[in-house]
């Protein structure tokens, strides 16, 4: 749980749900959620910890111009024993 202090709140927003890039119940399709609520000009930091997904999420937000166009800063828990990797020797 994050505590925002009360004079941040207006300009704060948090999203803490199943990233994904379709919507659901339980998952924010995030590029939408993206493009609906940040502009270029807002700093938007983004935070990515999906246990593996990251290696099919990231090359849509690259080709949907999200990461280049939207997000400032971006922090990713990478999963190096991903099949993905394997050109890397680091899937095992």
């Amino acid at each position: 749980s994050v505590i925002v202090p009360e004079q941040y709140k207006s300009f704060v927003f948090i999203e803490n749900k199943f990233a994904s890039t379709k919507d659901g119940p339980n998952a924010s399709n995030l590029i939408k959620f993206v493009k609906e609520h940040c502009t270029p000009e807002d700093y938007v930091v983004m935070k990515m910890d999906i246990d593996g997904g990251e290696w099919t999420l990231i090359p849509k937000l690259l080709k949907e111009q999200i990461l280049q166009d939207f997000v400032d800063e971006f922090f990713v828990e990478v999963h190096f024993h991903h099949p993905l990797m394997s050109v890397h020797l680091w899937d095992n």
